[in-house]
C-alpha cells in the first residue's frame, strides 16, 4: 500500500484499498463492513460517473457517521447504506455487484466459508473480491518496557470486543489459506506494513495504542501503565517512536 517511511495516513490507505478493486466508472461496489465510511468516498470516485456503492454495517452509529461523511452521495442516490449483520445471508440478489471490498471484518464471522460463498453469490461473473485484514498479533512497537509491550500486544490480540461473535487477531496471516478453500479464482496476496514514526497520524496507529492501553487497564499496575504511555509520548517528541502493523490482503475473481 505504501513504501518507505511515509507516516501512516488513513485517507491514503483507504484510497489505495479502493484501487485494488479495479472498479471502473458505471460499476457497482459493496463495502462490506463499511464502518464510518472511510473507503466509500474513494470507491464512489472510481465508480463515477454512472456507478454507485452500497455500504453495509451492523452498527447504526457507524452508519450514521458514514451518512454524515457522504451526505451528497446519499441524497443523490449514488450511495446506499444498509444496516445488516454480516454473519447472516446478505440482503442482495445474486450478481448485484461488480466488486466487493471487506476490511477488518472476517475475524468477526464464525462461519467464514459460508460468508465467502455469500460474497461470491452477490458478485457478478468476473467480479472482484478484496479481502483485507490487519494482523494485530503481529504489531511491532518500540518501547523501553519490552516485556509490558509484548504483554499488551498479546493481551489485546486475545480480546473479544463486545458485540463480536468471534475474534482472531491473527486473521490477516490466515486469509490466503482461507480464500484458497473458497470458490474464488486468480487469487493474489498482498502483504504490507502500516508504519508510523509519529503520534500525529489520522487513525489506526493512535487508535491502536489507545486500544492497547484500555485493554490493559484492568490487569496492569497504574504506575507502570502510565510510565509506558509516557514513554511512547517521549519517543514521539524525540523522534524515536516506531509502530508498525502488518496488513494482508487477498483478491479473488468470481
Amino acid at each position: 500500500m505504501r513504501s518507505g517511511n511515509t507516516p501512516y495516513n488513513s485517507s491514503a490507505f483507504h484510497r489505495a484499498l479502493a484501487k485494488i478493486t479495479r472498479l471502473r466508472s458505471g460499476q457497482r461496489v459493496l463495502d462490506l463492513g463499511c464502518g464510518r465510511g472511510r473507503t466509500l468516498g474513494a470507491l464512489l470516485d472510481l465508480a463515477s460517473p454512472g456507478g454507485g456503492a452500497v455500504g453495509l454495517d451492523i452498527s447504526p452509529e457507524q452508519l450514521a457517521l458514514a451518512a454524515a461523511a457522504h451526505a451528497e452521495a446519499v441524497s443523490s442516490g449514488r450511495l446506499h447504506l444498509v444496516q445488516h449483520d454480516a454473519t447472516k445471508p446478505l440482503p442482495f440478489a445474486e450478481g448485484t455487484f461488480d466488486a466487493l471490498v471487506c476490511q477488518n471484518v472476517v475475524e468477526c464471522i464464525p462461519d467464514k466459508q459460508s460468508f465467502l460463498r455469500e460474497c461470491s453469490r452477490v458478485l457478478q461473473t468476473a467480479g472482484i473480491m478484496v479481502l483485507g485484514h490487519h494482523d494485530f498479533d503481529g504489531v511491532v512497537l518500540a518501547s523501553s518496557d519490552r516485556d509490558l509491550t509484548q504483554a499488551l500486544v498479546h493481551d489485546y490480540a486475545k480480546a473479544q470486543l463486545p458485540g463480536m461473535p468471534s475474534a482472531d487477531a491473527q486473521m490477516g496471516r490466515q486469509l490466503p489459506d482461507l480464500v484458497r478453500g473458497s470458490r474464488f479464482r486468480e487469487l493474489e496476496t498482498l502483504a504490507t506494513m502500516d508504519v508510523d514514526l509519529t503520534l500525529d497520524g489520522d487513525g489506526s496507529i493512535v487508535d491502536l495504542l489507545e486500544s492497547l492501553y484500555n485493554a490493559a487497564a484492568r490487569n496492569t499496575g497504574v504506575n507502570r501503565l502510565r510510565d509506558w504511555r509516557d514513554d511512547q509520548s517521549r519517543r514521539a517528541a524525540n523522534g524515536d517512536f516506531y509502530c508498525a502493523v502488518p496488513w494482508i490482503c487477498v483478491t479473488g475473481v468470481k
